[in-house]
C-alpha cells in the first residue's frame, strides 16, 4: 500500500491509478453486489431469529401509528437506536410480516458498506487492487453473516454504512478544504450514532486515518473533530444510559472485578483476530470464558498484544507502518465491546461475531493489500507469472470465503438449524436450547420442547424466560398445574413480567379460575397498559363471571388501542346484555 509522503502539507486526491471513471465505478460496484448477494443469498429464504418478531410484528414501536415518535422521543425502546427502529416501521408498513424483504434489504445494506469501504480506502491512497479487494472480501466474509442475515442486526449493516460515508465525506473535506464536506460528516456520523452507538469511536478513527496520510496530527485536526468527540459523547452517554436502566436493567451481566475485565480484553482482541483469519465454527454464542482476574497467566494475551504494538510503534517509520494503523483500528473500533462497558449480550458470552463487524475493515485492508501486491508490482519488478500467480491467491481466498458464507448463511434457514448448530458448538449455552425449545414450540413438538426447556432450565435455574417457556408447552400439552407452577417461579424471578403474569392468567382462565385469572391479567396491565390481549383476555373472564360491563369496558379499551375483541367474545355479550358496542 503506497502512502504520501509523511511531510506533505496538504493530502492528495484520491487516486487515479487503475480504473477510475465513473462508468467503471459503477460497474465494479455492481459486481461487488452481486457478489455479496450470491454468498448471502441463503439469508435470503431464512425466517426470524431470536428477538426478530420482539423488533418488527410483536412490538408497538413498529406496529403502532404513533411508534416513531415513542422510539425516537420516550424511554420505552430497550435500546437508543432511533435510527434502525424508523426503518422497522417504515418497512413493517410496506410488506409487514414477510422476513425475506428484511433480509434483502439487510444484504443490500451490506453491500453498499463494501463499496463504501473500498471507496474510503481509495481515498486513503490504497491501490485500487488492493482496495477493492479489501471491499470485496469485506463483503463475503464468513464473520458478517451473523450481522447480515439476523434482521435485528439492521443497526449493524445499518450504522457501519453511515460510518464509512462519514469517514469518506471528512476525507473528502480534507482533500478540497470545502467545509460542506464537514458538515456532511458530521450528519452522516450523528446518522450512524442514531442507527447504532457502538460506532462512537468515529472521531478517534478520524485523527488516526490523519496521523496515516500525514505521519502527524495537527491542531487544525483536533479541532476539525471536535463536533465529531461532541457528538460521540453526547450520544454514546445516552446509549450507555439505555443499555444500563432498559436493556440490562438490574441484571448482573458480568460480576467479574476489574482485573478480569482488564485480562480478558487480550483475550477478546486475539479471538476475532482468529475468526477474521480462520473463520470456522462461527457460532451464534460462544462459550462464555471464566477469566480468572489473580492468575499471571490469564494476562499473557494482553501482554503478548501489547508487545506487538511496542514492536509495531518502534518501526512505524518503516515496515509497520500499515500493521500499526490496521491494529490501532481494529482495537480503537472494538474499544466499547472490549467488555468495559456492560452490554446486555455479554450474560450470553463475552464475544460475538456481531460486535467485530464494525472493526473489521482494516485487518481486512492490510491483508488485502499483501495479496494485491504482485498485481501492483511495477517495472522490472513485474512478470506474467507473479501476476497469474498472484490473481490465483485472490481467487482461492475469494472463492473459499464465498462457499463458507454460503454455508453460514444456511444455518439461518430455521431457527431449529441454527440453534442445533450453536449447542454442537457449545452445549452450556442455556440460551440455545431455549431458543430451540421455541421453534420445536412453535412446530407443536411439544415434548421436544420440554426437553430442551428442562435442559436450559438446568443450566440457568435463574432465567425467568426458560421457567415462562415450560410453563407455555405445559399448558399446550394440558398440563395446567405444572404451567402455573413454571409461571410462578417466572414471575418470582422476574417480578415485573408482564408476559408471565399475563400467560399464568390464561391457564388460570383455561382451567375456569376465572378470578385469580382477572388478577394476573390486571397485574399485567398495570404493568403494560397497551397489553390489549391481557384487556382482551380479562374480559373473557368476566363475562364468566356474568360481570358484563366490566366486560364491555375491557372491550372498549381494546378498540380503542386498535385492536379487535374476540368475535366471540363480542357476540356473546351481545347475547347476555342485549347490546352491542
Amino acid at each position: 500500500m503506497s502512502l504520501p509522503p509523511s511531510d506533505c502539507n496538504h493530502c492528495e486526491p484520491e487516486p487515479t491509478d487503475g480504473v477510475s471513471t465513473a462508468s467503471s465505478v459503477w460497474l465494479l460496484a455492481l459486481l461487488l453486489a452481486v457478489a455479496t448477494f450470491g454468498a448471502h443469498f441463503p439469508a435470503v429464504l431464512a425466517g426470524y431469529t431470536w428477538d426478530d418478531d420482539r423488533y418488527l410484528y410483536q412490538s408497538p414501536l413498529t406496529t403502532a401509528p404513533d411508534g416513531l415518535y415513542r422510539v425516537w422521543f420516550t424511554t420505552e425502546a430497550t435500546d437508543y437506536y432511533p435510527l434502525t427502529r424508523t426503518t422497522f416501521w417504515l418497512e413493517w408498513r410496506i410488506w409487514g410480516n414477510h422476513p425475506m424483504p428484511y433480509h434483502v434489504v439487510n444484504i443490500l445494506l451490506h453491500s453498499v458498506a463494501g463499496v463504501l469501504l473500498w471507496r474510503v480506502l481509495r481515498r486513503l491512497n490504497v491501490s485500487e487492487p488492493a482496495a477493492y479487494l479489501a471491499g470485496l472480501i469485506f463483503a463475503i466474509h464468513p464473520v458478517t453473516v451473523e450481522s447480515v442475515a439476523w434482521i435485528s442486526e439492521r443497526k449493524n449493516v445499518l450504522s457501519i454504512g453511515l460510518y464509512l460515508l462519514a469517514i469518506l465525506a471528512y476525507l473528502r473535506f480534507e482533500d478540497d478544504g470545502d467545509r460542506r464536506w464537514h458538515r456532511y460528516a458530521l450528519v452522516a456520523a450523528a446518522a450512524a450514532l442514531l442507527a447504532k452507538t457502538s460506532v462512537a469511536m468515529l472521531p478517534v478513527v478520524l485523527l488516526l486515518c490523519a496521523w496515516w496520510r500525514r505521519g502527524r496530527l495537527t491542531r487544525r485536526d483536533i479541532l476539525n473533530t471536535l463536533p465529531f468527540f461532541a457528538l460521540s459523547l453526547a450520544l454514546g452517554l445516552l446509549g450507555m444510559w439505555f443499555e444500563h436502566h432498559k436493556s440490562i436493567s438490574g441484571v448482573i451481566v458480568r460480576p467479574e472485578g476489574l482485573a478480569s475485565r482488564i485480562a480478558a480484553s487480550g483475550w477478546i482482541v486475539w479471538f476475532y483476530l482468529y475468526k477474521i483469519f480462520l473463520p470456522i465454527n462461527l457460532a451464534m454464542v460462544y462459550p462464555r470464558w471464566d477469566v480468572d482476574g489473580g492468575r499471571v497467566i490469564s494476562f499473557v494475551p494482553l501482554g503478548l498484544l501489547i508487545a506487538c504494538f511496542a514492536v509495531l510503534w518502534y518501526y512505524r517509520k518503516s515496515w509497520a507502518r500499515g500493521p500499526l494503523a490496521a491494529a490501532a483500528y481494529f482495537v480503537l473500533a472494538m474499544g466499547p465491546l472490549l467488555g468495559f462497558v456492560d452490554v446486555a449480550f455479554m450474560k450470553h458470552s463475552l464475544v460475538a461475531d456481531h460486535f467485530q463487524y464494525a472493526a473489521m475493515p482494516a485487518v481486512i485492508a492490510l491483508v488485502s493489500g499483501l495479496l494485491a501486491y504482485p498485481l501492483t508490482r511495477t517495472g522490472a519488478r513485474r512478470s506474467s507469472v507473479t501476476w497469474a500467480a498472484g490473481a490465483a491467491v485472490i481467487c482461492a481466498v475469494v472463492l473459499t470465503l464465498g462457499t463458507l458464507t454460503w454455508r453460514q448463511a444456511q444455518l439461518y434457514r430455521d431457527e431449529e438449524s441454527l440453534w442445533t448448530h450453536t449447542i454442537a458448538l457449545n452445549n452450556r449455552a442455556w440460551v440455545a436450547y431455549n431458543n430451540r425449545g421455541i421453534a420445536y414450540a412453535k412446530r407443536g413438538l411439544g415434548d421436544r420442547a420440554l426437553q430442551d426447556y428442562d435442559k436450559a432450565i438446568a443450566l440457568e435455574p435463574d432465567r425467568a424466560q426458560s421457567w415462562n417457556n415450560r410453563g407455555n408447552a405445559c399448558r399446550e400439552m394440558g398440563d395446567f398445574s405444572q404451567a402455573i407452577h413454571d409461571y410462578t417461579k417466572a414471575i418470582e424471578l422476574e417480578p415485573d413480567s408482564a408476559g408471565a403474569y399475563y400467560n399464568r392468567a390464561n391457564a388460570y382462565n383455561t382451567r375456569g379460575d376465572y378470578r385469580e385469572a382477572i388478577s394476573d391479567h390486571t397485574k399485567a396491565i398495570e404493568l403494560r397498559p397497551d397489553f390489549m390481549d391481557a384487556y382482551n383476555n380479562r374480559a373473557i373472564a368476566h363475562f364468566y363471571l356474568k360481570e358484563y360491563e366490566k366486560a364491555w369496558a375491557d372491550v372498549r379499551v381494546v378498540k380503542r388501542l386498535g385492536g379487535q375483541p374476540t368475535p366471540d367474545l363480542i357476540s356473546a355479550l351481545t347475547e347476555a346484555t342485549g347490546r352491542t358496542e
